[in-house]
């Protein structure tokens, strides 16, 4: 068994006291498996802005590929990672779903049923 915490979010960690909810990697993972190589692909969610793949083929050592962040090119408006990656063979592309930057989303939300 093993765990993976992105190097990004390693400082802090240190607030990780119990008093306050605190969020770091609550992306749903996705699990691509192939004859030669298995890849397992998440975002941070509301943790970040950022996805990572981690190469588990060996699933007793797992070792890390690649992260797209806003310092990668082409992803400088990456927001918040809410979307589960999907792969496909469209030019070898990773494919997410826009949401805000991160600290625009702090408008509240009230759903109101439809009249009768």
């Amino acid at each position: 068994m093993w765990g993976f915490i992105p190097p990004t979010l390693l400082p802090d960690l240190k607030d990780l006291t119990g008093e306050a909810l605190e969020l770091f990697v609550d992306g749903s993972p996705k699990a691509y498996l192939g004859p030669d190589k298995s890849v397992l692909i998440f975002g941070l969610r509301r943790g970040g802005d950022r996805y990572i793949a981690l190469d588990i083929s060996d699933p007793l050592s797992p070792k890390f590929m690649w992260e797209i962040s806003t310092v990668t090119a082409g992803y400088e408006e990456l927001g918040q990672t809410w979307s589960t990656p999907q792969l496909g063979k469209i030019a070898n592309a990773l494919l997410e779903g826009g949401w805000p930057l991160s600290g625009e989303d702090t408008t509240s939300i009230r759903t109101v049923p439809p009249s009768r």
